[in-house]
């Protein structure tokens, strides 16, 4: 594989949150197939409630944070590295948006609902209020 370059509508270590404005370039970028813009929306609010720093990354440390929301576990950096490893496709142990959003390509056929449920779940557990649709 070939590293992709970061999604340039994304703002990069800004400090700003994502939003579904930042994603009408990620069709340049090799945008994931499959995610409506329910499923969208629902993985960019649960980015950003993971990405505590606000850098517009997923570091290890804060995708630690869903592994323990998943399994109510904090999981081993070796498991975290693991998973992670999965969706870095540049290979820097972050995850930016456009690889985020990759990697919950494996949703997609999840029914609208069960997902909103099951990420709304997620967002609670990590002490977040996550807004209805």
């Amino acid at each position: 594989q070939h590293p992709r370059a970061p999604c340039p509508a994304a703002p990069q270590r800004s400090g700003a949150r994502h939003t579904l404005n930042t994603l009408p370039a990620m069709a340049e970028a090799g945008s994931p197939s499959g995610l409506n813009e329910v499923k969208k929306t629902k993985l960019v609010e649960l980015f950003n409630k993971l990405d505590t720093n606000g850098d517009g990354e997923l570091d290890l440390e804060e995708f630690k944070g869903l592994g323990l929301a998943i399994t109510g576990r904090e999981p081993t950096d070796e498991e975290v590295r693991s998973q992670l490893s999965r969706a870095d496709v540049d290979g820097n142990e972050s995850l930016d948006l456009a690889e985020w959003l990759a990697f919950g390509t494996v949703l997609a056929g999840m029914p609208d609902a069960d997902f909103i449920a099951m990420i709304d779940g997620y967002i609670a557990k990590l002490g977040g209020v996550a807004a209805s649709s």
